[in-house]
Formats: structure tokens, C-alpha cells, sequence
């Protein structure tokens, strides 16, 4: 683990994601890990003993199919809302809202799963480097990221 002015940084090999994560909360600090891996980026809001915000690359890609899974659409639909998504130059999410195919909490409950189920993911012991940059901001509200 190196320190880069008030960040630091390392390999998830040296220090996993488990460790990192009690290190902040015995500090109980807050601030932004960013894990790398295989050339993907998630990020990890944390506030001492909660993660409170999340963005991976799986909002953008799994998010219908965990909407179809779920049971909510179905892939006929999902087509109809990326066509009204490409037409208008908007998120998925939004296309969906726009459509009234979903409301915003039932789209909110289906990232908090993807997020849920990728951060498990993240506790792998899998090559990777993290960054952890502390700030003072007040917490998320778990709106899990912006898709764009």
C-alpha cells in the first residue's frame, strides 16, 4: 500500500478488498475506493462501516437482463425501450421510465441487486488494484451511479 498525498493505493493481492474495508472503518473514514481490474473500473462509496454509493460496468450491462430475469419485462419489451433509448440519446433507465415500462423504484430495486451481487464479486481474490482517496462528503443515498 502507497501513499499519495492523503489517497493510497495498491494491489488487492497485498491488501484485499475485506481488509482495505475494515482499515477505513477502524478509521472510520470516508471516501472513494476505486477497484481496477482486467481493465475494467468499479467504484465504492464508503462511510466508515457502509458502502453508500456504487458504479461498475454492469449497471450499463446487465441491467436488462436482470429486469427480464426478475421477471419485470421481457426481452420484447427491453428491444422496445433500447430503440426509444437510441431514438432519444438517453440511459436505458430513463427509456424505461419515459415508456412507464418501469417505475424509478422498481429500476432502483434492480440496480441495488446488480450492485449487491457485483460487490460480492469484488471480494474474490483476484488480481487488481484499488485507490482509496478520503473526502468529507455527506452520504449517498445509494443512488448507485449514473448510467451516463
Amino acid at each position: 500500500m502507497v501513499a499519495i498525498g492523503m489517497a493510497i493505493h495498491g494491489s488487492l493481492l497485498t491488501m484485499p478488498l475485506a481488509e482495505l474495508l475494515v482499515w477505513i472503518q477502524t478509521n472510520r473514514h470516508r471516501g472513494l475506493v476505486t477497484i481496477t481490474r482486467d481493465g475494467n473500473e468499479w467504484e465504492l462509496s464508503v462511510e466508515a462501516e457502509r458502502v453508500t454509493g456504487y458504479l461498475g460496468p454492469e449497471i450499463r450491462e446487465d441491467l436488462a437482463q436482470i429486469i427480464v430475469t426478475s421477471g419485470l419485462l421481457t426481452e420484447m419489451d427491453i428491444r422496445t425501450a433500447a430503440q426509444h433509448q437510441r431514438a432519444r440519446r438517453i440511459s436505458l433507465r430513463q427509456a424505461l421510465i419515459d415508456r412507464e415500462m418501469l417505475t424509478a423504484k422498481q429500476l432502483e430495486d434492480c440496480v441495488r441487486e446488480l450492485a449487491i451481487e457485483a460487490i460480492f464479486d469484488l471480494f474474490m481474490e483476484v488480481p487488481g488494484d484499488f485507490v482509496f482517496a478520503p473526502h468529507e462528503a455527506s452520504a449517498l443515498d445509494l443512488e448507485i451511479g449514473a448510467e451516463e
